[in-house]
C-alpha cells in the first residue's frame, strides 16, 4: 500500500493536479543553498498516536513529496524519539540535494531545566549520528522560560 492510500486517494488521482503545479519557487536559508517555499514536516514519519514507526511508509511519504518538487524537511530529536530523524537520514543518503532541518531540546535529556552547551552539542550530534548528516546539518532549540 502507498501512504497515499491511507488517506482514501490513489497516486493516479492526483496526478492530473500535480501535472499542472509549476516548479517549486524556492528562498534562501540563511548561508544553505536555497530551499523550496514549501517542505514537509516530518512529524508523522516518527510513528506515534498508537501507530508503529514504518520506515517503508516513511520513505513513500518523503519520495512523494519530493517527486513533486519538495527539498526541504522539517523533523525533529522528538518525533518518534529520532525515528524521523532516521528517515530522514535514510532518504537524503539517496537525494543529496535536499535541505533537512531538525529541532532538538524537547526530549527529557534536555527539557525542561538541562539546556546546557554540553547537552546541546550531545543533543546536536546525536540528531546528526540518526540522520547521517553532515556538520550542516540545521537545527533550532525549541526552549522557553517556566516562568512567566
Amino acid at each position: 500500500m502507498v501512504a497515499s492510500q491511507s488517506y482514501g486517494l490513489r497516486n493516479q488521482d492526483a496526478l492530473p493536479f500535480f501535472a499542472k503545479l509549476t516548479p517549486m519557487k524556492k528562498r534562501p536559508l540563511g548561508r544553505l543553498n536555497p530551499v523550496t517555499e514549501c517542505g514537509l514536516g516530518c512529524w508523522q514519519l516518527g510513528g506515534g498516536w498508537g501507530r508503529p514507526w514504518d520506515d517503508a511508509i516513511a520513505q513513500q511519504i518523503l519520495g512523494a513529496s519530493y517527486a513533486h518538487g519538495v527539498r526541504f524537511f522539517d523533523t525533529a530529536d522528538v518525533y518518534g524519539n529520532g525515528a524521523s530523524e532516521q528517515s530522514v537520514g535514510r532518504f537524503r543518503a539517496t537525494h543529496p540535494d535536499i535541505v533537512a532541518a531538525t529541532k532538538l531540546g524537547r526530549t527529557g535529556e534536555l527539557f525542561p531545566d538541562k539546556y546546557t552547551e554540553e547537552g546541546l552539542r550531545t543533543a546536536t550530534e546525536r540528531s546528526r549520528r540518526l540522520a547521517r548528516a553532515s556538520r550542516r546539518w540545521g537545527r533550532a532549540c525549541c526552549a522557553w522560560s517556566r516562568r512567566g
